[in-house]
């Protein structure tokens, strides 16, 4: 972990970005979704889920990533992405800030049920109200992330990568 042993302000600053990266995501789905509408489109959550190329696409991609999670390969980041999080605090907090929209990204699918409602009724008004109830979506989606940046010696609780990490990837990988 990064961050171990750093300072309360670098560790503040860094998830700040992570919480920015995941607010900055959603509302970047709200302008899609606002865009899409504007145009005519009929645009919904999961909407994509009812085409079967999407499916289709979708189970491959899974199966690709399980396969990855077993270990038959790997593909590695590309140095720039990689690099991000490592070198200097300008390019770990751009790290940070693209970890937060990927684990957007990746958790916006299973949430579907929790929020639900709330996109429905977004998604049946105008854009102001699509654009703050999306806001508020990646706000609440950022919380935790907002505890750690209020509270740093939160961070130090958090998991070190070591060996169960391997075991979880197989686990996950099932």
């Amino acid at each position: 972990f990064r961050l171990h042993g750093a300072e309360r302000a670098q560790v503040r600053r860094s998830f700040l970005a992570a919480a920015a990266g995941v607010v900055a995501t959603f509302l970047l789905l709200a302008a899609v979704l606002i865009v899409l509408r504007a145009g005519g489109a009929v645009a919904g959550w999961g909407f994509q889920f009812q085409q079967p190329a999407f499916l289709f696409a979708m189970t491959v991609l899974i199966a690709l990533f399980a396969c990855n999670l077993l270990g038959f390969f790997e593909i590695p980041l590309p140095r720039f992405v990689a690099g991000w999080s490592e070198r200097g605090p300008r390019h770990g907090l751009l790290g940070d800030f693209a970890s937060g929209a990927f684990a957007t990204l990746l958790a916006t699918p299973c949430s579907a049920p929790f929020v639900g409602t709330a996109v429905g009724f977004a998604l049946s008004s105008g854009g102001w109200e699509i654009a703050l109830i999306f806001l508020g979506l990646g706000v609440g989606m950022a919380l935790p992330w907002l505890a750690v940046a209020a509270f740093p010696r939160l961070a130090s609780l958090l998991p070190r990568p070591g060996r169960w990490m391997i075991w979880l990837r197989r686990v996950f990988g099932v």
